[in-house]
């Protein structure tokens, strides 16, 4: 049995993107080459990809809602929003000020057209993603996003840029520092060796 649909060539073109990238990932975490950190990425640009595609977004809230009922929800969601916040600090140990979005309310980074600034909010900004409903909430480092929102002119651009090549200067001179700890170390270990195998030196040292 055989059933035919129609569907639109844009929403076939998301489903492709989907899969492909479904694929991506279980197929390097089969082979061990998608980190979890990787995989947590991913799925971050997912979300964000999915919201710009027309999904993802709060229904707009009905204008004839009485407001005291109004009221009620906007209680109920700020009391399940602070919830949220102490859980994850209590399972993460963060003490870190952190605030919850959803993703439309941060159109401001999320539409920029600074590669710069999205790789800074998706790896250092967003730091967990809570569902609520069909609709993520996103666990932001709140002192990293107000940084991110200052950035308006090119010298702060720089400075970032900076900042990021000090880092990666900062990890290979911990690299460098490592190696080098490790070969002063198999010096001293040889230059103690070499004596003692000595024929002179271990019959003195030994009689």
């Amino acid at each position: 049995m055989e059933i035919k649909i129609k569907i639109d060539l844009d929403d076939m073109e998301t489903i492709k993107d989907i899969v492909a990238l479904k694929l991506l990932s279980e197929g390097l975490e089969k082979f061990g080459h998608l980190s979890e950190n990787d995989a947590e990425k991913i799925e971050k640009i997912f979300l964000i990809k999915e919201y710009l595609d027309g999904g993802l977004r709060t229904p707009p809230t009905n204008s004839r809602i009485p407001r005291r009922i109004r009221a009620v929800c906007n209680a109920l969601t700020g009391s399940w929003i602070r919830d949220t916040k102490n859980e994850w600090r209590e399972s993460n140990g963060n003490d870190v000020r952190i605030e919850m979005y959803r993703l439309e309310e941060l159109d401001d980074i999320i539409n920029s057209e600074n590669d710069i600034m999205i790789k800074h909010f998706i790896e250092q900004t967003w730091l967990d993603t809570v569902m609520n409903g069909d609709i993520p909430w996103l666990i932001l480092d709140a002192i990293k996003l107000e940084s991110l929102r200052e950035i308006k002119t090119g010298m702060t651009l720089g400075e970032i840029m900076f900042e990021e090549l000090m880092n990666d200067i900062e990890n290979v001179t911990v690299l460098l520092n490592e190696s080098t700890d490790r070969k002063i170390e198999i010096d001293t270990i040889q230059e103690i060796s070499v004596p003692i195998s000595d024929d002179e030196t271990s019959g003195v040292l030994f009689g």
